[in-house]
């Protein structure tokens, strides 16, 4: 009548990341005073692969929360050495913040050499499991507008070309929500 058997495996198959996701949320509770409610919604978000963004005046530990979690998750370490140049990329957005600086630089010598046009994306967004925008808004419509794109179509259009990208998870901050009107 209640075939149990589809749910059983896929607890079986989720259990250990479902423990230890619960481990990172009671060292970070243990660790960050009266943030219970942001750290539960980043463990349901790491949970469901679906992004997370924390607005809130300066000084509220947003950035902080974001990195202590990928650290005690195993995603990055921040003593200089790394998990993999390809799995996590952090970036401060400004306004002055070029796309390129993102999603890789127009390669010069292709240019030259073969009158074609690439782009160098090692160590790009595009090719990040775990994403980490401090600033976020602070980016140009044309960034936010890629991000779109991005966060909700796990893809990335490049000069007409669709790539899908390996983004799992996306963390971002800022400390006020976008007041331009073409931003709403």
């Amino acid at each position: 009548m209640f075939n149990i058997s589809p749910k059983s495996d896929l607890l079986t198959k989720t259990k250990s990341t479902i423990l230890k996701l619960q481990k990172v949320e009671d060292a970070l509770n243990d660790r960050f005073y009266g943030l219970e409610k942001a750290i539960h919604c980043m463990i349901l978000g790491a949970a469901s692969f679906e992004p997370v963004i924390f607005i809130g005046p300066p000084g509220t530990a947003k950035s902080r929360l974001i990195r202590a979690f990928c650290e005690l998750a195993g995603i990055s370490r921040f003593d200089g050495s790394s998990v993999g140049r390809d799995y996590y990329f952090e970036y401060l957005l400004t306004q002055f913040t070029e796309p390129s600086e993102i999603f890789g630089y127009l390669n010069l010598k292709s240019i030259a050499g073969q009158g074609k046009v690439t782009r160098d994306t090692g160590g790009m967004i595009q090719h990040a499991q775990v994403v980490f925008l401090d600033e976020v808004f602070n980016a140009s419509s044309a960034i936010l507008n890629s991000l779109l794109t991005f966060m909700n179509e796990r893809r990335f259009h490049d000069r007409g070309q669709v790539i899908d990208v390996a983004m799992k998870l996306l963390f971002a901050a800022t400390n006020r929500p976008p007041q331009e009107a073409n931003l709403d």
